[in-house]
């Protein structure tokens, strides 16, 4: 038997002796034996976790095709032994644990479904034929029709496809390896032993309310976020440390608070060294300040490739509008025409209007030639574009009406000032005192 400190990665941790209440489980004694590559316990408590330690016909049958699918998105038409005994390995979720020998034969033997014969026939019909992506095959094995096309290409034209991403899924390699960076100066010592990973119950968990930020309302609707759309592949470990009270947050206490309130019993979670107060209020210090913010542009190619229908509408936009989303750097060069980092404002103008009419909005200021595409411009050509009161502006003269009035950007904040309104809305009233208007009708 050995304390909770005492355990390293190969150690059984099911716990012996008597129970200890919330605040003194670091009293409770663990088993220790060692314990298999890949299980949770040691033979023993193995069999009292699992008694029924087998595969059924259903789960043969869904790991079959699970390797089957993995194997066809990499486009490879033949899966050896090796390669399925592979992919068992790091699929073993169905029971919780690494397959055993005989279960492993049992999958490896086991014959071919109707499913799996028809991703193989699909794949051998064409050498150029595209893996077909896993949200996409059914339990049935069908696939959607070829034609299935986003629903907003229809108002900017049904032969629409995007550049990079074609349901999700990009065209291109993406991926890169995980590389060390030269550092000039030599690193200085870890200070700490690395962290222990513990399945604790969230309940279980303290908040040090001395350093730990309270629960405003955007906090509630974080953690009512995290529980109605609770999904294992977005979660992350909460960090906690042990204190004399318990195991306190560092790190995590939005999930925590989640998963309890989703009724989750168990959850992952680090267990590092902080001992005293200052260490672990330090420790939270940096969890906050060594983080980069997600911004909106990579928060967009995110959706992108997730096949995110708001995210793809906004991308139409950009590109059937002849616009230019900036991705990489753009401070330094300058802005040239069309260009835009303006996708927020894009996508809620996409939303309110439409597609067709935002793509009008941004199209106009394509050939006013702005340099950027701003979101203060696109708001401003949307108010004389679409409210009753600009109804007589000419909107062919519109984009010469704005390459003369040149940079107005100094004169719309002066006016926003003076008449207390937006800054965008100065810089519309600017371009329709300038844009010539259309008769009306007697």
């Amino acid at each position: 038997m050995k304390s909770l400190y005492a355990l390293t990665d190969r150690c059984c941790r099911w716990p012996v002796g008597p129970s200890y209440p919330p605040g003194q489980t670091h009293k409770q004694l663990w088993c220790g034996a060692p314990r298999g590559l890949g299980d949770w316990y040691c033979p023993e408590h193995m069999r009292l976790a699992f008694p029924r330690a087998h595969l059924t016909a259903a789960q043969v049958r869904a790991r079959n095709l699970l390797t089957i699918k993995i194997a066809l998105t990499r486009r490879r038409a033949d899966v050896t032994r090796e390669d399925r005994l592979d992919e068992l390995y790091h699929n073993y979720d169905l029971i919780g644990r690494a397959p055993m020998p005989s279960e492993i034969e049992a999958v490896l033997s086991a014959p071919e479904s109707e499913e799996v014969a028809a991703l193989r026939t699909r794949l051998s019909e064409g050498a150029e034929a595209v893996a077909p992506n896993l949200a996409e095959i059914g339990p049935s094995g069908g696939d959607k029709p070829e034609d299935a096309r986003f629903e907003g290409g229809a108002e900017l034209g049904s032969d629409y496809r995007p550049a990079v991403h074609d349901k999700g899924i990009a065209q291109t390699d993406t991926l890169r390896p995980v590389q060390a960076i030269d550092l000039a100066e030599s690193l200085a010592p870890i200070p700490t032993e690395p962290p222990l990973t513990e399945w604790m119950a969230p309940g279980d968990l303290l908040i040090e309310a001395a350093y730990q930020r309270d629960l405003s309302p955007k906090s509630m609707d974080l953690i009512r976020r995290i529980a109605e759309r609770w999904d294992w592949r977005r979660f992350k470990p909460p960090i906690v440390a042990w204190s004399e009270r318990g195991f306190e947050i560092i790190d995590g206490q939005h999930t925590a608070i989640g998963a309890a309130t989703r009724g989750i019993d168990r959850i992952p979670v680090l267990v590092v060294e902080a001992a005293d107060l200052t260490d672990r209020a330090s420790a939270f210090v940096g969890h906050n300040q060594d983080r980069l913010a997600i911004t909106p542009i990579q928060m967009h190619q995110a959706k992108l490739a997730a096949g995110d229908e708001d995210a793809l509408t906004a991308q139409q936009v950009i590109d059937k509008a002849g616009a230019t989303l900036v991705i990489s750097a753009y401070g330094a060069r300058g802005w040239k025409p069309g260009e835009t980092v303006a996708i927020t404002t894009i996508d809620q103008l996409a939303r309110k209007r439409g597609a067709m009419r935002a793509r009008q909005v941004v199209e106009l200021l394509v050939k006013a030639q702005a340099a950027p595409v701003s979101a203060s411009a696109i708001k401003a050509v949307d108010m004389l574009m679409f409210k009753p009161e600009f109804a007589e502006i000419d909107l062919e003269h519109l984009p010469t009406a704005i390459i003369q009035a040149g940079d107005v950007e100094k004169e719309a904040k002066l006016d926003a000032k003076t008449h207390c309104i937006p800054a965008w809305e100065a810089m519309g009233r600017i371009w329709f005192r300038k844009c010539r208007k259309t008769r009306r009708a007697a």
